[in-house]
C-alpha cells in the first residue's frame, strides 16, 4: 500500500509540475497517459482488500476512465482533463493513507463493553492532541443546579486548521447544515444530502475505530450485516432514519446528538430548551459564530491532580453550561478533541451492545458513562439520544470522600474552626 501511495503521489506531483510549465497533454497523449498508470496501479494494487479496489475504480471512474477495460468512458469524456485527473489522483492518495485494515476484538474486548470502548479510544488516530492541537479555557465551575454566567470568555481558545480539513472532519461537517434545529419542523432530505450522508458513512467505516465496531458485533450476534453495504445500510437507518418527536419526521439521531434541537417550552414565559448537541466541533463552530455563549463547567466528581477541582486546558471531557441562539442547556456533556469516527463508533457500539441504556466504560483516561437511550418509531428502534458523562463515584471512591470529610470536620472542630 505504501508503494501505490508513493507511486500516485509522484505522478500526481509529475503532472502538476509539466502543467505549470505549460505542458498540456491532448487528449491521445491524456488517454496513454491514463493506460499506463492503469497498468501501473494494478501491478501495485493486486490482491488488496476489496475496498481499496472499490476506491480506486471510483476515483478513476471521476476522471472519466475505467481501469477494468482500460479504456475511456464515453459518456463521460467531459471528465477527462488534466485537472480532474490530478485532483482525482490527490483524492485517491488521500483515500488510501486514511484506510486502515480492519481491527480484530481480543476475546477480553469481546466480553467486555468497558474494554472494548478502552480500544475505541486507543485506535483513534484522528483524535486532537490534547493541548496541542486543541486548547480550552474551563475558566469557572459551578454546581448542575447554580445560574448564571461563570465564565466571561470563551471555551475554546485554539483550534487547528488543519484538524478541521482531515477527510471524515469534512465529510462531518458538511452534514451540519442539512436540519433544521426546531423541534416539530419536518425535515426534508435532498437527493444532495442523502449523498453527502453515504459519503460520510463510508468514510468512516475505513476508520479503525468503525471497523474495530463491526467486528464486535458480529462477533457477538449483534449485527445481522455481514457485508460492508450492509453494515453502513443498517448505520445509515439508524443514524439519519427520520422519526417522529412533535410531528412526523422531525427528528433523526444523528440531528439530536451530533447538531442539537430546541424543544417549544409549551408554556408562555418559559423560554425553550436545546436538547442534545454533544459534538464539540459543533459547539466550537456556533462559539466562533457568535452563536453560542458558554457559561461554565459542572464541577467534576472527582478531583484532579494535586486535589484540584477545576478543569485544564488539555481537558478531553467536560460537563458545561450553554446558550445557543437564546435558549439554555443547564447541564451538557461532551468530549473535546475526539474524531467524528470516535463518537459514531462509541455510541453504536453502546446502542447495539444492549446491555443497559447507561453503561459505565472506559476511554482512555476517563471512566464514562454512555447513555444510549432508544427512540421506537413504526416498530423500529432509532437512537434516541447518546451521550457521555462523567460517571459516579465507585463504592471505594464515596468512601474514600465520606472519610475524608469526616477527618476535615474533626479537624476543624478541634482547631476550632467552622
Amino acid at each position: 500500500m505504501d508503494r501505490l501511495c508513493s507511486y500516485l503521489d509522484h505522478t500526481q506531483k509529475d503532472i502538476e509540475g509539466k502543467l505549470a510549465a505549460g505542458q498540456v497533454p491532448n487528449p491521445q497523449q491524456l488517454a496513454g497517459f491514463l493506460t499506463s498508470l492503469t497498468t501501473q496501479v494494478r501491478t501495485l494494487s493486486s490482491g488488496a482488500p476489496k475496498r481499496i479496489v472499490e476506491l480506486i475504480v471510483t476515483n478513476f471512474h471521476n476522471m472519466g476512465w475505467d481501469p477494468r477495460s482500460n479504456k475511456q468512458f464515453r459518456s463521460r469524456a467531459a471528465l477527462m482533463t488534466p485537472p480532474n485527473v490530478v485532483s482525482s489522483l490527490s483524492t485517491l492518495s488521500s483515500e488510501l493513507a486514511s484506510w486502515k485494515p480492519p481491527i480484530t476484538p481480543t476475546p477480553t474486548e469481546m466480553k467486555d463493553l468497558a474494554a472494548a470502548c478502552d480500544k475505541l479510544w486507543e485506535l483513534d488516530s484522528n483524535r486532537c492532541v490534547a493541548g496541542e492541537d486543541i486548547i480550552i479555557n474551563p475558566q469557572y465551575g459551578k454546581s448542575m443546579w447554580e445560574q448564571g454566567d461563570f465564565a466571561e470568555e470563551k471555551l475554546f481558545t485554539y483550534v487547528d486548521a488543519a484538524i478541521l480539513e482531515k477527510p471524515t472532519y469534512k465529510a462531518f461537517h458538511a452534514l451540519l447544515d442539512n436540519y433544521s434545529s426546531e423541534i416539530g419542523v419536518r425535515e426534508v432530505v435532498t437527493p444532495e444530502e442523502l449523498v453527502e450522508n453515504r459519503k460520510f458513512l463510508d468514510m468512516i467505516m475505513d476508520t479503525s475505530p468503525m471497523q474495530y465496531v463491526w467486528e464486535w458485533l458480529k462477533a457477538n450476534s449483534k449485527t445481522k450485516a455481514s457485508t460492508r453495504e450492509a453494515f453502513i445500510a443498517e448505520l445509515n437507518e439508524l443514524w439519519f432514519g427520520l422519526y417522529r418527536r412533535k410531528v412526523e419526521a422531525d427528528s433523526s439521531g444523528f440531528e439530536h446528538v451530533f447538531c442539537g434541537e430546541v424543544r417549544d417550552s409549551d408554556r408562555d414565559g418559559e423560554p425553550d430548551e436545546v436538547t442534545g448537541l454533544h459534538n464539540w466541533i459543533v459547539l466550537y463552530k456556533e462559539e466562533m459564530a457568535g452563536r453560542l455563549d458558554y457559561q461554565g463547567f459542572i464541577k467534576p466528581r472527582r478531583q484532579k491532580r494535586g486535589g484540584a477541582m477545576g478543569l485544564s486546558s488539555s481537558e478531553q471531557l467536560i460537563t458545561l453550561q450553554f446558550v445557543w441562539n437564546g435558549c439554555s442547556k443547564p447541564c451538557s456533556s461532551s468530549f473535546i478533541g475526539v474524531s467524528p469516527e470516535f463518537e459514531m463508533a462509541l455510541y453504536t457500539l453502546c446502542f447495539m451492545a444492549d446491555e443497559e441504556e447507561k453503561n459505565e466504560v472506559q476511554c482512555g483516561p476517563y471512566r464514562v458513562l454512555v447513555t444510549a437511550y432508544r427512540q421506537r418509531h413504526r416498530g423500529k428502534d432509532y437512537i434516541g439520544t447518546s451521550f457521555p458523562s462523567e460517571a459516579p463515584l465507585s463504592q471505594a471512591e464515596g468512601a474514600a470522600r465520606i472519610q475524608k470529610q469526616f477527618r476535615n470536620k474533626k479537624f476543624n472542630q478541634k482547631h476550632g474552626r467552622r
